[in-house]
């Protein structure tokens, strides 16, 4: 059995709160030591107000039809003074919600003709762009629109010598990317990649609980309980990463940009220019979409419901036992097997305003795992004198580890977190192997060892930057969770993913953790960068910059070329 264990994140009613509910195991319920913690009100530090809310809407939806959203204007992103992180924040839940919402057409806007998927091959990418229409438009009750992945998911992640000795020592260094570029347009193919991005970080394998599905019979090739990978780029990306030497700001010397992502509408212009085509979202400058999906097969019937579900061939393995009787998957490289999967996480990835490094954020479905414990700030704190109404610590409260609630990515037997997470398969080579530690696949126990991105405080704080953030991303998810599921036949599916953390510098393009970083300091995807999390101080801390630091400032993306 299955519960959402984050509920003190949800704030939810209606048939999502009833759907999430049901899906409570009263044994685990009763095995919680101190229960399911009440619903936060924290201090709306970052919260969406009904008027922003409305203005991200691309009209108000009719009755049984799901929300469009519109996206945000990068080339005019600005910074609010008073809580300048809360606008990043902002920034990267608008541009979550155009994604994932339908556009005129019924296709998610991720999956649109302005879209290019990024697929691994033996020798470097392919860059295919999306069909001008979705081959499927058929709608679902409380669901957005179930889509064809045009894409090879992947479920390593191989890495070359240098990405494994960075991987050892932990140290953000710098990243020379060495790549040919091969054709043209869509079609451009690279070689040369010393590492590939379609899989999780340092070529862990990221297991979920299940049997494996075989294509016929009870043996033979199957689809396992792993998660899998994907990465798109929009037509600005890619535009620039084919017509780059026409691009006048790129190679202009003199210009502060160069060398860099777009951060403006003119660069923007000068990319279109340059493809000889119209961008249909110029707006959105340079964006790159990393997801993470796992069969559906293997998600509770309670929660499929309002996760994003799309079909995608992935690669069907057979298996063997290496010489200490632990299994081994290995894949012919050909033999696949259609499936459906869920999204449960996903890396918004866009250059804005002043900013050629990106924002880098990044979000989870609220099934996937439980959150370490950490400190908000509730509504009776003052955000101006930055002290609590009522004086001391008393708006400073902790939402504990609940560890007795089993989640999709966890096995609820923990009565502590752990400080790091084991890997219990690995595939860090290019042959479509995986190496299992046991005679079977072992389902990884997967905890949110840094909420929000950080590195918790021992002890309630007042004027903390860390509680701060905290409750600027957990405000901004409340109140927009509570909007959504109000909003159209896609608000609860909507609803079913957290932002949690972004980063971002000072529009320098990083190369070590600094004071230049900004944000959710140890950021990490639970599904991407699992085993990257660490609870341990440390000078170059683990986040999306400890491997994307490089300089061109481009290729702090690791599949521009």
């Amino acid at each position: 059995m299955f519960t959402n264990k984050v509920l003190h994140r949800l704030g939810i009613a209606g048939m999502a709160g009833a759907a999430l509910l049901m899906a409570v195991q009263a044994q685990a319920q009763q095995k919680a030591a101190s229960g399911t913690p009440p619903i936060p009100t924290p201090a709306p530090m970052c919260a969406v107000s009904p008027s922003t809310f409305q203005s991200w809407l691309a009209g108000t939806p009719t009755a049984g039809n799901p929300a469009s959203f519109v996206a945000p204007n990068s080339a005019t992103f600005t910074v609010n003074s008073a809580n300048p992180d809360c606008s990043f924040y902002q920034w990267g839940q608008q541009m979550f919600l155009w994604l994932m919402s339908p556009n005129a057409s019924g296709t998610l806007n991720l999956y649109s003709s302005s879209f290019y998927n990024v697929i691994k091959t033996d020798t470097g990418f392919n860059y295919v762009q999306n069909p001008a229409t979705s081959s499927t438009t058929n709608l679902k009750a409380g669901a957005l629109p179930k889509i064809p992945l045009n894409l090879s998911v992947r479920v390593n992640k191989p890495i070359g010598a240098a990405a494994a000795e960075r991987a050892k020592s932990r140290l953000a260094v710098n990243r020379t990317v060495i790549a040919k570029v091969t054709g043209t347009g869509a079609a451009a193919t690279t070689s040369g990649q010393t590492v590939d991005e379609t899989g999780q970080a340092d070529g862990g394998v990221l297991v979920v609980k299940g049997s494996p599905v075989y294509l016929s019979g009870t043996s033979g090739p199957a689809t396992y309980p792993v998660v899998y990978y994907g990465i798109a780029v929009n037509d600005v990306f890619n535009g620039l990463r084919v017509n780059n030497g026409n691009v006048a700001y790129f190679n202009d010397t003199t210009n502060p940009n160069v060398g860099n992502m777009p951060v403006t509408l003119p660069q923007a212009q000068q990319i279109q220019t340059a493809s000889g085509t119209t961008f249909t979202d110029i707006n959105q400058l340079a964006v790159e979409v990393k997801t993470s999906w796992v069969d559906a097969a293997y998600v509770p019937k309670a929660a499929l419901p309002f996760l994003i579900q799309g079909t995608a061939d992935v690669p069907a393995f057979t298996s063997s036992t290496d010489g200490s009787g632990n299994l081994v998957l290995t894949w012919d490289g050909t033999t696949m097997a259609t499936r459906t999967l869920a999204l449960i996480g996903m890396h918004v990835v866009g250059s804005v305003a002043g900013h050629p490094e990106m924002v880098w954020a990044t979000f989870e479905s609220k099934f996937n795992a439980p959150d370490n414990s950490y400190f908000y700030y509730d509504n009776t704190y003052n955000t101006t004198s930055q002290t609590c109404t009522n004086g001391g610590t008393t708006c400073v409260k902790q939402v504990p580890f609940i560890g007795a609630i089993p989640t999709l990515l966890y096995n609820g037997t923990l009565t502590s977190a752990p400080t790091s997470i084991a890997q219990t398969a690995s595939s860090a080579n290019n042959d479509g192997t995986i190496n299992s530690v046991a005679s079977s696949l072992v389902p990884t126990n997967v905890v949110r060892l840094n909420p929000w991105g950080n590195q918790q405080p021992s002890a309630a704080a007042v004027a903390n930057s860390v509680i701060t953030n905290n409750t600027n991303l957990l405000s901004l998810d409340l109140s927009v969770d509570g909007q959504l599921l109000t909003t159209g036949t896609n608000g609860p599916v909507l609803a079913s993913y957290t932002q949690v953390g972004s980063i971002w510098s000072n529009g320098v393009i990083p190369f070590l953790f600094n004071t230049q970083l900004f944000g959710s300091l140890y950021l990490a995807n639970t599904t991407m960068e699992t085993f990257e999390q660490s609870t341990t101080q440390n000078p170059t801390a683990q986040n999306c910059f400890t491997c994307h630091s490089t300089s061109p400032g481009a290729t702090v993306s690791h599949v521009f070329n």
